[in-house]
């Protein structure tokens, strides 16, 4: 755990009412001392709506927050690794963390392979850390 700390999470993606939204938005970083990226609080009133995760606008604040780490769903990185920025901007990152319960498709692996990902990619399932 401790090559972990002191990095930018990315959890803009998760709920935070979702098991893995807890777990990686409060308890990881009072225990593991990361910095948390989420969304701006942009509702400010009982009529305003907070922002709605898009896969676009996940990898904006990836971007813009400078994360080092990034914890998503395995139905993003499918949509991401079809987009050679998308690609671009994730290879840039230290390790990506995609929570699922099965396994990943064969395709989705490939793709992350062939775009240097798949050896930043931790998972539970497979419990490697590849890289």
């Amino acid at each position: 755990m401790a090559e972990l700390a002191f990095n930018t999470n990315g959890c803009m993606a998760l709920p935070a009412f979702h098991t893995l939204g807890v777990i990686s938005q409060l308890l990881h970083s009072l225990y593991a001392l990361t910095v948390i990226a989420l969304y701006p609080p942009i509702a400010t009133t009982p009529s305003a709506l907070p922002v709605m995760p898009t896969p676009d606008n996940i990898l904006d604040h990836v971007r813009r927050t400078k994360c080092d780490i990034l914890i998503t769903i395995p139905a993003l990185l499918q949509i991401w690794a079809q987009d050679k920025a998308s690609v671009d901007l994730l290879a840039t990152l230290k390790l990506i963390v995609s929570i699922y319960v099965v396994s990943n498709p064969c395709m989705l692996n490939f793709l992350l392979l062939c775009a240097g990902i798949l050896r930043r990619l931790c998972t539970n399932k497979t419990r490697e850390l590849y890289g």
